[in-house]
């Protein structure tokens, strides 16, 4: 009995070269620093966003004459300047440029993995707004307390609540996809 196949087309799928995982060292940099370059921008629309938001909330602030919005959009002022600091410190890219041979795998994995921590848990992100979300529903309805504001005020609630459903997931989908590349990186290192 042989090992050789009778058909034609099995032959020709045996035959054909098997697909490794190779990857150059220039290939490894190229999307390490695509991934540094995706990462700054990612965090400058954070930082402007926040920005953004903290003027917004700095006008209501200073406009308001309730003491309890007035807390509560300082605590919002606040969150968003914790959250930023947060993300200065754990999310700031490393310069893949700098690195030499395989250190370059090294640090893009080590970028990845930390980028994949920071984005699959984000209490650290939407966990100090919620105080501030919080008082400023107390003080809305205690300063509306009329059926229609109530109304109003629970579907905004609503909405607050949808936008944190899809920001967590949004996160947690990033994270799936770092690990994806994570785990193809070590599988070209070889190490588990």
């Amino acid at each position: 009995m042989t090992d050789t196949p009778t058909n034609p087309i099995q032959q020709l799928w045996q035959q054909q070269p098997a697909e490794g995982l190779a990857m150059s060292i220039d290939e490894i940099r190229r999307r390490a620093v695509k991934f540094e370059k995706r990462m700054f921008v990612v965090n400058a629309r954070e930082y402007v966003t926040a920005a953004l938001a903290i003027t917004f909330f700095g006008y209501f602030l200073s406009h308001t004459h309730d003491a309890l919005m007035r807390m509560g959009f300082g605590l919002l002022i606040a969150g968003l300047g914790y959250a930023m600091l947060h993300l200065y410190r754990k999310g700031r890219p490393g310069t893949a440029s700098e690195q030499i041979g395989t250190q370059c795998a090294n640090f893009f994995l080590e970028e990845l993995e930390r980028t994949r921590k920071l984005v699959s848990n984000l209490w650290w992100y939407l966990g100090p707004l919620v105080p501030g979300l919080l008082v400023m529903m107390v003080g809305s309805a205690r300063l509306h307390p009329q059926p229609m504001a109530l109304l109003r005020l629970g579907i905004t609630n609503l909405f607050i609540a949808a936008a944190y459903v899809f920001v967590i997931r949004l996160n947690k989908r990033a994270a799936r996809c770092l690990q994806k590349q994570i785990d193809e990186l070590r599988a070209l290192q070889g190490t588990p």
